[in-house]
């Protein structure tokens, strides 16, 4: 469903009757091409890039819940430190991306040019845009033990079930 302000308005006022979930609960399965620990903005932001611009459709978000934890409780400030060497490329690059990800992604991330943002509206605004391209939220998912096998990630234990990555 697409969002508008009208849309948010006629939705408050018959009591949010036409909405739909922003995501499905995802059981998870044994193996995906990637696996990502945490859902938070940058959890999610990962693999929500790593779909749209690396075309893999077959990604792993472990999260207790979306918008929770620290995402849950601050304010995203785009912000550069250009006092080291290389920072200047990075801060430009992330403006960018920055400047338009609410028509990106379709989702109000209430900020104003050169002004803060909601966290945890930037995190539950790439569920539903990565959801399509193959990204499964795992919810109430926690992470017990990483599995290394020759000093390299295998997979991850959690209390869903064992899940590795191809």
């Amino acid at each position: 469903m697409r969002l508008s302000g009208w849309r948010v308005l006629r939705e408050g006022h018959i009591g949010n009757k036409g909405g739909q979930p922003h995501w499905q609960d995802t059981t998870s399965r044994a193996e995906y091409d990637a696996v990502i620990i945490g859902g938070d903005g940058h959890g999610l932001s990962t693999a929500y890039y790593l779909a749209k611009k690396r075309g893999l459709t077959d990604i792993a978000v472990l999260e207790g819940y979306p918008g929770g934890g620290t995402v849950g409780r601050n304010t995203t400030i785009v912000h550069g430190n250009n006092f080291l060497d290389g920072n200047t490329q990075f801060y430009s690059h992330f403006l960018k991306l920055w400047e338009g990800l609410e028509e990106d992604l379709n989702y109000s991330l209430m900020h104003l040019p050169g002004a803060a943002g909601g966290h945890d509206a930037v995190a539950l605004g790439y569920v539903p845009v990565a959801s399509p391209r193959g990204v499964d939220l795992i919810q109430q998912c926690e992470v017990t033990d990483i599995d290394i096998e020759n000093e390299q990630v295998r997979g991850v234990c959690n209390t869903r079930r064992q899940t590795s990555a191809k």
